[in-house]
């Protein structure tokens, strides 16, 4: 059973109409709360350790992006074969105010989960530590230390404020 508002088509009444317009505002809302849910939901990024490279579906959070034919094609967990058409920079908004920037990006059209590569993390010269329930990375020349990630039911996710392209000076990972 739903509780929408149903129609009545009684003359000169306005019962009808203000029934129409509560399910006009119900559809603008629940299209508001949709839209928001799609955003944040784009905006999770997975650690993972079994990850090749760094990959996205979502070629609006690219800073930068080159798209070029690459002979590569990524193979997931669950068999799903998936192409890779382009590679760039994706910064990401922090609480603490400094973007981090993640480069050599793979853009996978169809990947359903954005990934951040331990294994490219660790290429780039950092060490990647979990405890207690949250991920840091340490820079080994710097011997400099941040939190990036914290575990949220069995998986560690990446910590941000907002995936929206940023073209701001942001510190490269």
């Amino acid at each position: 059973m739903t509780n929408f508002p149903s129609k009545k088509s009684k003359k000169g009444s306005s019962e009808g109409s203000e029934g129409e317009a509560l399910a006009s505002q119900f559809k603008m809302e629940f299209t508001l709360i949709t839209c928001m849910v799609s955003w944040m939901v784009g905006c999770v990024w997975y650690i993972d350790s079994g990850a090749s490279f760094h990959m996205t579906s979502d070629k609006s959070l690219f800073s930068i992006l080159e798209e070029k034919y690459l002979k590569m094609r990524i193979e997931m967990g669950d068999d799903g074969k998936y192409s890779v058409s382009a590679v760039g920079t994706i910064a990401f908004q922090r609480e603490n105010g400094v973007p981090i920037t993640l480069t050599d990006v793979k853009y996978v059209p169809g990947l359903k989960k954005n990934l951040v590569s331990v294994a490219t993390l660790e290429d780039k010269g950092y060490d990647v530590v979990f405890s207690k329930g949250k991920m840091f990375l340490r820079h080994i020349a710097m011997s400099e230390t941040k939190r990036i990630g914290i575990w949220v039911k069995n998986l560690y996710k990446l910590e941000v404020d907002d995936c929206a392209a940023l073209s701001m000076k942001a510190e490269l990972v």
